[in-house]
């Protein structure tokens, strides 16, 4: 789901869409100048509200910062149409002003430097409106001014024009006017919260001019490093080079009996065969779907404000037309227990995210043309989730970690997060010997080989979201096939459904078959693939 932190409230209010009305009220307060500049300092909320006051005047006042502010939406840097103001506060226009000197007209730069100090990620959000009211990519900056919205404590959602009009969202109010929302980014963290070491070696760091540098929480967010998409099975059911080594293996516990990883991590193809660590192939989630009834799924991913929902009526035809679904994405947490024989656990977390269309088939009754509205009766099924690029996880080097892993994940409903230590007992393999010709150690033997296991307490700490909903979870042993047969499984996606005509370009029409058992109950199941790296 969209994350929700005190100001990505204002982002989810703006672009859900539950009714189709127009925002009129008549309870609304006029600011003057004098009470743009009275903010106390220990006041935030006021701050904010204050800037957005300034930010609506400045927009009616200069087309070229309109044009600024669209640009700098489109690049998507974050994979959303976030603007951070630090980034672009001292861009020079035209006539060799900025946004921050033009605002300044307004507020009084101590004030704005103060809100860089309280909001360090302070964004400006241009929202996709239903019907094409506004958004980025169809931002008229000759004649379109927005509105600039933004969130006050009690949670009520605001909007202030260039005359200073406040006026306030009733709960199932979106706007049909150009307008942009003030919130917290939740995809972009200052470097220095981050813990170092989950920060790695590759991460694109941003740089604002004052110094101070910016990460992305997530590296699914980051839009500004160039991606890498993984090569999936195309129609014409070759094996992708990142896939051989699993079929080879197949093969190889075929006729010898070994474990499927023995070949791929150690190239062990045989029972008293040996090995050193292969370091260039990893565990990945391969695919995810929920499972149970379907609405029961629906209902329980799509409990908090925010989360896409689907449209019980819509509008479709020539005149136009609203989506079936609204905007925003579920993000999932998936969790991994990772047993070191240090006796400290290693917590690994990762984030995907997929669009309600991509989880679920709706029913929906379509009337007799020119007879009536459309309509969704429900959730016909839930549907098989192929991530764009397989999740890595890890590279399981048995002489290290335990023979099994644990993933847990849950649905995200609130950006902050809660440690909490657990203890478990995990088995360990010990048939490893160091080989002073090629200075490392090797798996001696398939399996466990001749020698025991051992057994050790390992402490982890473990890091969940607050109000999370937890969907169970799975555990993967090193023994386990990977996949289960030679043969692909012809995935039939290429028949039309009832909401889509043809699938999404990343969804595979043949892939491996997985191993079928990693599943949570009746919540969901994933497949989880060993690829090669590179």
């Amino acid at each position: 789901m969209k994350t929700k932190t005190f100001f990505q409230t204002i982002c989810i209010v703006a672009i859900s869409m539950l009714f189709v009305i127009s925002c009129n009220r008549d309870d609304h307060i006029s600011l003057t100048k004098e009470e743009i500049q009275e903010i106390e300092t220990y006041n935030p909320q006021l701050l904010i509200e204050n800037f957005a006051a300034a930010l609506a005047k400045v927009f009616s006042e200069n087309k070229e910062i309109r044009e600024l502010v669209k640009d700098e939406a489109l690049k998507m840097i974050d994979d959303d149409y976030d603007v951070l103001y630090i980034l672009v506060k001292d861009v020079k226009l035209k006539d060799n002003s900025t946004l921050e000197s033009n605002l300044s007209k307004y507020l009084p730069r101590e004030k704005l430097s103060q809100l860089i100090q309280e909001i360090p990620t302070l964004t400006i959000f241009v929202p996709e409106l239903i019907d094409d009211a506004f958004s980025a990519v169809k931002w008229d900056t000759d004649l379109d001014i927005p509105k600039v919205a933004f969130i006050d404590k009690e949670n009520n959602v605001h909007y202030i024009d260039s005359f200073g009009d406040k006026k306030t969202f009733a709960h199932n109010e979106i706007p049909l006017f150009p307008i942009v929302v003030l919130k917290k980014s939740e995809r972009i963290v200052l470097k220095s919260s981050k813990l170092r070491s989950s920060i790695q070696d590759n991460v694109t760091v941003i740089r604002a001019n004052n110094g101070l540098e910016f990460v992305f929480d997530d590296e699914i967010y980051d839009n500004i490093k160039p991606k890498q998409i993984l090569t999936r099975l195309g129609a014409n059911t070759d094996i992708p080079s990142n896939m051989n080594k699993m079929f080879d293996a197949k093969r190889f516990k075929d006729q010898v009996n070994i474990w499927q990883r023995d070949y791929i991590y150690y190239d062990i193809s045989s029972v008293t065969g040996r090995g050193s660590f292969n370091e260039n192939f990893g565990e990945h989630i391969y695919s995810f779907q929920l499972l149970g009834d379907p609405n029961g799924a629906y209902n329980g991913i799509s409990d908090q404000t925010g989360d896409p929902r689907y449209n019980s009526s819509f509008v479709t035809g020539p005149r136009g037309s609203t989506p079936i679904w609204t905007d925003g994405e579920f993000e999932f947490w998936v969790n991994v227990k990772l047993a070191s024989k240090t006796a400290v656990g290693d917590g690994i977390r990762k984030k995907f995210k997929a669009k309600g269309e991509q989880l679920f088939d709706l029913d929906i009754y379509y009337p007799p043309r020119g007879s009536g509205t459309a309509f969704v009766r429900g959730v016909s099924k839930t549907k098989k989730f192929f991530l764009p690029q397989p999740m890595y996880l890890f590279s399981w080097d048995l002489e290290k970690f335990s023979e099994t892993v644990k993933i847990t994940i849950e649905e995200q409903d609130d950006p902050e997060t809660i440690t909490n230590s657990e203890k478990t007992t995990s088995t360990f393999a010990t048939n490893f010997e160091f080989n002073a010709s090629i200075g490392e150690k090797e798996k001696v033997g398939a399996k466990f080989g001749a020698t025991s296991t051992e057994s050790k307490e390992v402490f982890y700490s473990v890091v969940t979201t607050k109000n999370a909903d937890p969907l169970g979870d799975v555990y993967i042993a090193f023994g386990h096939d990977v996949i289960i047969s030679e043969q692909l499984v012809d995935n039939n996606l290429i028949t039309p459904t009832g909401e889509t005509q043809r699938p999404p370009t990343h969804y595979p029409n043949y892939q491996p078959a997985f191993n079928p058992s990693y599943i949570s109950g009746d919540s969901y199941k994933i497949e989880v693939a060993t690829l090669q790296l590179y």
